[in-house]
C-alpha cells in the first residue's frame, strides 16, 4: 500500500466519522458477484468517496463568487497606524491646547482641567508668555498640551526633546520647568529643570525622551510648562532626532498630524 493511500485511509476514517449524514445520502455500493475486492480496489473506492465528500463540503463552505484565500492573515499591527482610520483624513500639525501655567512647582505634573485657547502646532518656537499671534487671548504665562500623532518613517530609536528658552534681566527668581511625553497612552518619561533669574543672557533647558519605534503613526500627547516669574519671556520648541539624524532638529511640517478640523 503506497503512502498516499495510507494517508487517504486515515483521512477517510476521520472525515467519514465526522460526516456520517453526508455518507448516508450515498447509495450503498452493490456487492459484486465476482471475486472479493483486493485491498487496492477497496482503497480506490474509498478514495473516490472521499473526493466526493470533500467536493461537497468545499461547495458548502465557499460562497458563490468567492475564492478561498490560502495566504496567512497579516501580522498584528504594533502601532496605531493600522487602527486610526484612513491616512487621508489626517492633517498636518498637532492640536495645541493652552492652559494657564501653575504657580507652584508641585502642580506642574498635573495638566489643568481648564484651557484658555488652542490652535494647530506644526513646529517652531512658541512664546508661552504671549500667544496672541496664535489667537490666544490670555495675559500670563501658559503651558502647552499637544495632542496628535507622531509620524515615524524609519525603524530605530526616535528621540523627542522639549527645549525651553527663557530670559528675564530685571527680576530675580527661579522658574521650574517640566515636560511629560506619552506615546500610545504610555508614558515615555517625565523630566524637570530650573532656570534662575535675573540673568543677562537667555537661559535654556533641554528635556530629552526616547523610544524604539517601528515605522507608522503613534498617538502623541505632550505637556510642557514652567512656573511664572515676573517679566519672564519664555519660548518652548519641540525637537526630534530620528534613527538617521546626527543631531536634534526642528520638526518637519508633516511629522505631527491630527484628525478633525
Amino acid at each position: 500500500m503506497n503512502f498516499r493511500k495510507r494517508f487517504l485511509v486515515a483521512g477517510a476514517m476521520l472525515i467519514l466519522g465526522a460526516n456520517a449524514d453526508a455518507l448516508a445520502q450515498q447509495p450503498p455500493s452493490p456487492s459484486p458477484a465476482a471475486a472479493p475486492l483486493t485491498t487496492d480496489e477497496r482503497l480506490d473506492r474509498i478514495e473516490g468517496k472521499l473526493d466526493e465528500i470533500l467536493r461537497r463540503l468545499g461547495a458548502q463552505a465557499t460562497p458563490a463568487g468567492k475564492q478561498v484565500d490560502g495566504a496567512a492573515p497579516p501580522a498584528a499591527a504594533v502601532n496605531s497606524a493600522a487602527t486610526s482610520g484612513d491616512a487621508g483624513a489626517y492633517k498636518a500639525g498637532a492640536i495645541a491646547i493652552i492652559h494657564q501655567a501653575p504657580e507652584y512647582p508641585r502642580d506642574l505634573q498635573q495638566i489643568p482641567a481648564d484651557s484658555v485657547g488652542g490652535f494647530v502646532y506644526s513646529g517652531g518656537a512658541l512664546p508661552l508668555h504671549d500667544l496672541k499671534s496664535k489667537g490666544v487671548r490670555f495675559n500670563g504665562l501658559a503651558g502647552v498640551e499637544l495632542q496628535g500623532w507622531l509620524k515615524v518613517a524609519a525603524a530605530g530609536r526616535t528621540q523627542i526633546a522639549v527645549e525651553f528658552r527663557g530670559s528675564d534681566a530685571n527680576f530675580g527668581g527661579a522658574s521650574d520647568c517640566t515636560a511629560n511625553v506619552w506615546l500610545e497612552a504610555r508614558s515615555i518619561g517625565s523630566q524637570s529643570g530650573e532656570m534662575a533669574f535675573p540673568a543677562p543672557a537667555e537661559k535654556s533647558i533641554d528635556l530629552n525622551f526616547g523610544a524604539d519605534l517601528q515605522p507608522g503613526l503613534y498617538r502623541l500627547r505632550l505637556w510642557a510648562v514652567c512656573t511664572p516669574v515676573r517679566d519672564l519671556k519664555l519660548n518652548v520648541e519641540i525637537l526630534i532626532k530620528g534613527p538617521s539624524d546626527m543631531n536634534l532638529r526642528p520638526l518637519a511640517a508633516d511629522e505631527l498630524v491630527h484628525q478633525g478640523g
